[in-house]
């Protein structure tokens, strides 16, 4: 006999990603599940796909940021299959801009509409059937956001996942000797669409380490499925290799900026023509003669793999030569088998002009990796390009290698967020 057999289930946000995923699953251990989210179409593939793997599924359209449509779904889940005892409140809705400075209350009622409120909308509505019969299991979806709060979520997002985790505590609390199951699964980054929307949306090889909707699914299975007796209060799921999320923040800290803003990048630019005038410098016992004679250090934004990264350094004769800190905040460093990072060294020919008790050459090092430079020395900018390697496989595929740059208002765009799109890229220089 399968697990859950005789068992029905809502499942939200149930057309795609997480909720797709965990619909097909409940199903497959005999739930009969309904599927709700705001696009009638796909909802209805899923219960189109269910009933073909031999499980029965209803589909219902429902805006969960309204609390009349979820009290509505509820009703037709018990009319259509006589009771719920499975809720999986997984819709989720995360606002474009991020920062607490940029957010409309637009924006923010929407996200903590679906997030929120209609979460709490449909458990109430589900709640007197299931304490009816003394039990039943209520899973709800929230995000890493609500325990590390930060622009990669946004503000509304994380706020209103916070909320939504300490309703569910209160329905454990309040609820558990009644029979009810309340749990708070947490995950990280999921390869779903819900990542479309964000200032910075992650290329192939970004989602490639994400976890995918089928894991967050499978915990779900697990939270439903163990014995009555036993409940999981509370999950937090991350992919197993963290990936390096500096040009996301940095996106998200600038969207939604209003233009001219004082801490714009042409705020950004004066300050660092400032810090040029500042007389600062470089203090080692090797210092040579010829580096006293220098300009003094000042920072350089250098975009390293669309990685923007403020670095220190110094030009000597129209050249960039970048501090210790500048190497180590880029991650390199000087070993006896060359220059590594990542666990990936690269030889340094015997009596290359590279490395210094001072720094490293950035020209010398773009050279030694065979990456393209571009300066802008008056702005404060470097560009390291793609590898050789990176560069032949775009020739040999004819597709562009995926990179980030800001535009005008300092807002990062990558290529792969137009993947599959016709792209028209203009370059130019001010000079």
């Amino acid at each position: 006999m399968r697990r859950l057999e005789g068992q029905v289930a809502v499942v939200t946000g149930g057309g795609s990603g997480i909720g797709r995923a965990t619909a097909v699953m409940l199903a497959a251990e005999g739930a009969r599940v309904v599927v709700a989210g705001r696009r009638m179409a796909p909802l209805e593939a899923v219960a189109a796909e269910i009933e073909r793997a031999g499980g029965k599924a209803a589909a219902r359209r429902a805006d969960l940021s309204k609390a009349a449509e979820a009290v509505a779904l509820a009703r037709f889940a018990q009319e259509r299959f006589g009771r719920v005892d499975i809720l999986v409140n997984n819709a989720g809705h995360s606002s474009r801009v991020r920062h607490i400075r940029w957010v409309g209350l637009e924006e923010w009622e929407q996200v903590m509409g679906v997030n929120l409120t209609g979460v709490f909308a449909l458990t109430q509505a589900v709640l007197p059937g299931m304490i009816e019969r003394g039990a039943g299991t209520i899973v709800t979806v929230s995000s890493v956001a609500a325990l590390r709060p930060g622009l990669i979520g946004g503000a509304p997002y994380g706020a209103a996942k916070a909320a939504v985790r300490n309703l569910m505590g209160h329905v454990h609390a309040t609820l558990r000797d009644k029979g009810i199951r309340a749990t708070t699964i947490m995950p990280a980054e999921v390869d779903t669409p819900i990542l479309d929307n964000r200032p910075l949306v992650p290329d192939a090889r970004a989602r490639a380490t994400m976890m995918q909707p089928e894991d967050v699914a499978q915990a779900v299975l697990l939270c439903v499925t163990l014995p009555q007796r036993t409940v999981i209060e509370e999950m937090v799921m991350s992919p197993t290799i963290a990936r390096d999320m500096s040009a996301d923040i940095a996106a998200a800290s600038r969207l939604g900026e209003p233009s001219g803003h004082g801490d714009s990048p042409s705020g950004a630019r004066r300050a660092r023509r400032s810090r040029r005038r500042a007389e600062r410098t470089w203090r080692s016992p090797e210092r040579s003669e010829e580096a006293s004679v220098s300009e003094p250090e000042r920072n350089f934004t250098l975009l390293d793999g669309g990685r923007p990264v403020e670095v220190p350094a110094r030009v000597e004769g129209g050249a960039l030569r970048l501090s210790p800190q500048a190497v180590e905040a880029l991650g390199w460093r000087l070993e006896p088998e060359g220059l590594c990072r990542e666990g990936l060294c690269v030889p340094v020919p015997a009596g290359a002009a590279l490395a210094t008790p001072d720094g490293i050459a950035l020209e010398a090092l773009a050279a030694l990796l065979d990456r393209p430079l571009a300066l802008d020395l008056e702005e404060g900018a470097a560009y390291l390009g793609a590898s050789a390697a990176d560069r032949a496989g775009a020739l040999a595929s004819l597709e562009a290698p995926d990179f980030t740059l800001p535009d005008l208002h300092g807002r990062l765009h990558s290529l792969a967020e137009h993947r599959g799109k016709k792209v028209f890229l203009v370059a130019y220089a001010s000079w």
